[in-house]
């Protein structure tokens, strides 16, 4: 029989997740392949960083899963158990939520364009296209993120824990959270807008007491 309890099934659900995203990550580079001619030429750090913003929106989609995924194991555990669960359940996040993943792929990708140019009779020099910085990019892009979203699952359960030992709070309270939560995303997804808007809004101001 499979395992019981909150922590088997979240293993079992973040595996199924995991799996899913790691397909996903390996459908990535055979556009850019298909593209890679020597009747069609296209710059190759265009490629990789086209390639690296596919990563990042695909790891984007996978964080927003697994923190679906454990609110909604967690909300049916024990009342008395999300916060003594916490510790458990980011051990899992890490064990599929892991920046070596998103280097692997990067190399593997590199390796398979190194292949594909090979069979036009076409070396790859490396150096000359700066690949490392493209690279490095990656492995920051998947360290930080791997971080954020793994705070960000941590925070999901201090705030389960929260609802959880305050039941009888409030809906308006609930609903606030809510609304901060949303807010907080929104912010989060969108940083540069919200950056941009506050420029603009400050040169406005400037001009209205010239």
């Amino acid at each position: 029989m499979p395992e019981a309890g909150p922590i088997a099934v979240m293993r079992r659900s973040l595996q199924m997740l995991h799996q899913e995203h790691v397909g996903n990550l390996l459908r990535i580079p055979q556009p850019y392949l298909d593209e890679l001619r020597p009747d069609r030429p296209v710059p190759l750090l265009d490629v990789l960083e086209s390639y690296n913003r596919d990563v990042a929106v695909e790891l984007a989609r996978f964080g927003d899963q697994l923190k679906a995924e454990v609110v909604r194991v967690l909300e049916r555990a024990s009342a008395n158990g999300v916060s003594d669960l916490k510790e458990q359940v980011l051990s899992l996040v890490s064990d599929v939520l892991c920046p070596d993943l998103y280097r692997k792929r990067f190399a593997i990708f590199i390796s398979c364009i190194e292949r594909h140019l090979a069979r036009y009779g076409l070396p790859l020099d490396k150096s000359r296209y700066r690949i490392d910085i493209p690279e490095s990019l990656a492995s920051a892009h998947a360290e930080n993120a791997c971080r954020r979203l793994k705070a960000q699952v941590g925070n999901e359960i201090d705030l389960l824990a929260l609802g959880v030992g305050a039941q009888g709070a409030p809906q308006q309270d609930q609903a606030r959270r809510t609304t901060y939560e949303r807010l907080n995303d929104l912010y989060e997804r969108h940083q540069m807008a919200f950056w941009f808007v506050g420029l603009v809004g400050s040169a406005a101001l400037g001009l209205l007491f010239l």
